[in-house]
């Protein structure tokens, strides 16, 4: 694993930890709670930072819309155990479909 792999893998698991960090001092009453009326609640971004590991790399993969709205539609995360669960183990997924790339898959240029 060459170094910039290396120190990125380590800057995800960093923030990973910070999230899950984050999440201990709230409670499930707290993920229904909006800054604003018109602004996402707390526990549709925690959602949407559990599950952006992977629906970045399938979005980066090409994946389809139809794929894309199954993927969220199979996802529905409700409390912070399922969040932070689903946050783990997406960032796993993710670390392991980045070590099997070869140097020339992770030069390729997709479109999303």
């Amino acid at each position: 694993m060459n170094d910039f792999l290396s120190s990125t893998l380590h800057q995800i698991a960093f923030v990973t930890h910070t999230i899950i960090q984050m999440t201990d001092v709230l409670s499930d009453e707290d993920l229904p709670i909006r800054p604003t009326q018109r602004k996402h609640s707390i526990g549709e971004l925690l959602s949407h930072l559990a599950l952006l590991p992977k629906a970045d790399w399938l979005i980066a993969s090409e994946a389809t819309e139809e794929t894309m709205a199954e993927f969220y539609r199979n996802n529905g995360l409700h409390t912070l155990e399922e969040i932070k669960s689903m946050l783990v183990s997406n960032v796993a997924w993710l670390e392991a479909e980045i070590l099997h790339l070869t140097e020339t898959e992770m030069q390729k240029t997709t479109t999303a």
